[in-house]
């Protein structure tokens, strides 16, 4: 926006001056693009609506961490949206960052967020999400975490988008039909999220797109993990398992949502997500 003339101001004291030009972007946006160095004009453009977008549809409130994966650089990607001096990501192994954000190699990358749950939420009201514009099967982990033997204990957060064609999302379950949702996933590239709640029967649900897939059928049964959550790999008793390799354009954690916010969510995204070029 140019300068104007404040012709109002003009008349009244027989004296022209010039108003500076009024920022349009929000000032949660503006502390990320400053913090995270974005200078392109078309991703600020679009960070900017972003956070207006996520705050007029009731979900910014929920959000503890949001990698937007704008920038193309690991140190753009690292940075968290909703607060960039919290739970900056740590990449590690071989992790590609580009404009269509950041591509997992299978076998030793991931990212480290810092982000302990167990410190943050609680175990009747969570979420996670990634947006996976990869479409192959790799029966590996896009975000996740787990403590205790893999098969036993079940103090576990994770979403996996593409077992053998299958989604898996698990939230704290001591038996995997008790907390664990999973199906046919009709393609893996989209955005995915699961939420809870309340520790109710039901209250833990899966979204693909915005759209409601299943829902739990038991109450909460069991504890957080205690250990920091991963992004493109489960964090398994604090080692490196299942990495991906897919291509996530974002991911987040926080609160649980309802349906109304996730379809607030979804379209928020999908609109940054296109705005840049990338969306599925």
């Amino acid at each position: 926006m140019g300068n104007s003339i404040n012709i109002s101001g003009y008349l009244g004291r027989k004296a022209r001056y010039i108003e500076p030009p009024v920022g349009s972007c929000d000032a949660d946006a503006q502390t990320f693009i400053t913090a995270a160095g974005i200078t392109d004009a078309t991703q600020i453009a679009a960070l900017c609506q972003l956070v207006v977008d996520l705050k007029a549809g009731g979900v910014w409130n929920d959000l503890n961490a949001l990698y937007p994966f704008v920038g193309g650089t690991a140190t753009t990607h690292s940075y968290n949206l909703k607060n960039p001096v919290l739970y900056q990501i740590a990449w590690f192994g071989g992790v590609t960052h580009n404009t269509n954000g950041a591509t997992f190699n299978g076998i030793n990358s991931y990212g480290n967020t810092g982000y302990n749950e167990s410190l943050i939420e609680t175990s009747s009201n969570t979420h996670r999400s990634v947006y996976d514009r990869s479409t192959l099967a790799d029966s590996r982990c896009q975000i996740g975490v787990a403590n205790g033997p893999y098969n036993g204990s079940y103090q576990r957060n994770y979403i996996y988008t593409n077992y053998s064609s299958n989604y898996y999302m698990d939230c704290y379950d001591n038996l995997d039909n008790y907390g664990r949702l999973t199906g046919a996933n009709g393609g893996s590239n989209a955005f995915w999220l699961h939420s809870r709640t309340s520790s109710a029967s039901g209250a833990m649900k899966a979204y693909k797109n915005g759209v409601f897939l299943k829902q739990s059928t038991q109450t909460v049964y069991g504890i957080q993990p205690i250990l920091v959550t991963y992004i493109g790999a489960l964090n398994l008793n604090g080692s490196l398992h299942e990495p991906t390799f897919h291509n996530l354009a974002s991911a987040s954690m926080g609160n649980g949502l309802s349906a109304a916010q996730i379809t607030a969510y979804y379209t928020a995204l999908q609109t940054f997500q296109t705005t840049l070029g990338r969306q599925v």
